[in-house]
């Protein structure tokens, strides 16, 4: 079922897809969708993601603002409280 390009064809691509959602496959003796594995590991892409992230942010927050960053956030306070 290949086309002319050597590529499988749409046709075989989707009867081949909507098979295995019926098949299904067995891990651990349990019957699993693919749709479970595509949500799981999408799951752990998230948590990994928000790991990193919450990570980042502490890591960054270590280090002491630096004495232009004081100077700009003073201005920034002195400007908001004339206006």
């Amino acid at each position: 079922m290949l086309s002319s390009s050597g590529l499988p064809s749409l046709r075989f691509l989707l009867h081949f897809s909507s098979e295995l959602c019926k098949i299904g496959m067995k891990i651990f003796g349990k019957h699993i969708f693919p749709r479970q594995v595509v949500l799981f590991a999408s799951g752990l892409l998230f948590l990994a993601s928000t790991t990193y992230d919450v990570h980042r942010s502490i890591k960054n927050n270590e280090t002491p603002p630096s004495e232009e960053q004081i100077k700009a956030l003073e201005d920034y306070i002195r400007s908001v409280r004339r206006s």
